[in-house]
């Protein structure tokens, strides 16, 4: 099942409620993205990450706070404006 490496978020269930109030069940699925990932001990791993923690680690890293690991898409980033 897909989750999100960083926070753990996963599909959840609930309700279509229709105009006349029928309830049938339906799936609230994470936005999940795959992607390569580099750890601090230089290790790389795919991993999926939700959207939202995919902003918060961007916006970590561009402030150049301490994060566990680093999605390989904003090194290869930084490397082409340096």
């Amino acid at each position: 099942m897909a989750s999100c490496f960083y926070c753990q978020k996963k599909s959840v269930t609930g309700f279509r409620v229709s105009h006349s109030a029928i309830k049938t069940k339906r799936q609230f699925k994470a936005n999940i993205h795959s992607m390569r990932v580099r750890f601090a001990d230089g290790g790389v791993k795919r991993v999926g990450l939700c959207s939202k923690c995919y902003k918060i680690i961007r916006q970590r890293f561009d402030e150049n706070i301490a994060i566990p690991f680093v999605p390989l898409s904003l090194v290869n980033k930084e490397l082409k404006i340096t």
